[in-house]
C-alpha cells in the first residue's frame, strides 16, 4: 500500500467511526457503558428501549469496532473497545456547546438492581442442610 492510498483511507476510517456513533441512541449507549461494561438488560432499563432495538444498535457498534463483547452464560456484556471514545464524545459535546454538566445529566444511569444478569443477582452461598437441624413435624407415633 502506498502513502497516497493510506492518506485516502484515513478520512474514510474516521468517517466510518463518526457515522457509527452519530445516532443519538448509540451515543447514549456508549455514555451508559462508560468505562465499565453493561449487558443488554442494563441498557434496556437505562434507556427505556426494547431489547431488540438496543441489540440492533449494539450490533452496529460492534461491527464498527466501537464496542467489544464477552459472553457469560446467556448474557452478553459490552464494553468500549477504546476508552478514548468517551474523550471524543466529550470533545464533540464541548464543540457543540454542551456543557459537561448537561452531558452528565443526559447520560443514562444503569439500574443494576432491576436486572437478573449474573453481575446483578446476589450470590447465595450453598447451605449444608442436615435432617438433624429440623425437628420432626407430625412424625409417625409422635406426640401432637
Amino acid at each position: 500500500m502506498n502513502i497516497s492510498t493510506m492518506i485516502e483511507n484515513s478520512p474514510i476510517k474516521i468517517s466510518r467511526l463518526l457515522k457509527a456513533i452519530s445516532q443519538p441512541e448509540r451515543l447514549k449507549i456508549l455514555l451508559a457503558i462508560g468505562e465499565g461494561e453493561a449487558c443488554v438488560c442494563h441498557l434496556e432499563a437505562a434507556l427505556a428501549q426494547r431489547q431488540v432495538y438496543i441489540s440492533q444498535q449494539l450490533i452496529a457498534l460492534r461491527n464498527a469496532g466501537v464496542v467489544e463483547d464477552r459472553r457469560e452464560g446467556r448474557f452478553i456484556f459490552y464494553r468500549l473497545s477504546d476508552l478514548s471514545l468517551l474523550d471524543l464524545i466529550r470533545q464533540a459535546a464541548r464543540i457543540s456547546g454542551v456543557s459537561e454538566d448537561e452531558l452528565a445529566a443526559e447520560t443514562p444511569k444503569l439500574f443494576l438492581n432491576e436486572c437478573s444478569c449474573p453481575n446483578c443477582l446476589p450470590v447465595i452461598a450453598p447451605v449444608d442442610i442436615k435432617a438433624a437441624d429440623f425437628p420432626a413435624v407430625n412424625s409417625v407415633g409422635g406426640d401432637r
